[in-house]
């Protein structure tokens, strides 16, 4: 079988990535892996959006996972906008110039901080405290930290069966924590009643 050279690779999905970056009509979906060019397929759309005033990049989402994605796009974002500046046609340069004004008030950010605008934007309704502030990393894991070791003194100090039973087996209370851990992390595959219920 012959090996795909890279730029034969790139040709398969060209259609695709010019859809993404020019057609305008309709929302696009985007999934592929890192490195593949989803940043810069954005960041296209976005000139294609300004370029032909369909949005201000004040009513553009772009999310990222990561704030260092965020950041990246940003800077990516306001390269491309000043690179596309000078060859424009009046209209255009109009339209770039005003984005480049309504970059940092753009709503580019990680998930976590777009969900947390719109739960800041109607906290009666998510019946949360306005001023509550997103966890980071460490954060989480002072908080699973604190909730773990909570949890194991109650369990050793009380008649855990389960419990012992595992460390009699030969489980570390490390090996549980990474367990622990495993199961917090993925979370959202395990069944909402995963174990059958006592008659």
């Amino acid at each position: 079988m012959k090996k795909k050279t890279p730029l034969a690779a790139e040709l398969v999905d060209r259609t695709d990535r010019d859809a993404a970056r020019h057609d305008l009509t309709r929302s696009l979906t985007v999934e592929a892996g890192a490195g593949t060019g989803k940043t810069t397929l954005l960041v296209d759309r976005i000139l294609s959006l300004l370029r032909n005033q369909k949005a201000s990049l004040e009513q553009i989402v772009a999310i990222t996972f990561t704030e260092k994605a965020a950041g990246e796009l940003k800077v990516r974002l306001r390269e491309a906008i000043e690179k596309a500046i000078p060859p424009s046609r009046d209209d255009e340069r109009e339209s770039f110039q005003q984005a480049l004004g309504d970059l940092e008030r753009a709503p580019t950010s990680t998930i976590h901080s777009f969900c947390a605008s719109l739960l800041r934007e109607r906290p009666v309704e998510a019946k949360i405290d306005p001023n509550f502030e997103p966890m980071d990393e460490m954060g989480l894991e002072m908080l699973f930290q604190e909730v773990w070791e909570l949890w194991l003194s109650q369990e050793l100090g009380g008649k855990s069966t389960p419990l012992r039973r595992a460390l009699t087996l030969g489980m570390s209370l490390a090996d549980l924590a990474s367990l622990v851990r495993h199961i917090y992390d993925n979370r959202d595959l395990i069944a909402k009643d995963p174990l059958p219920r006592p008659s």
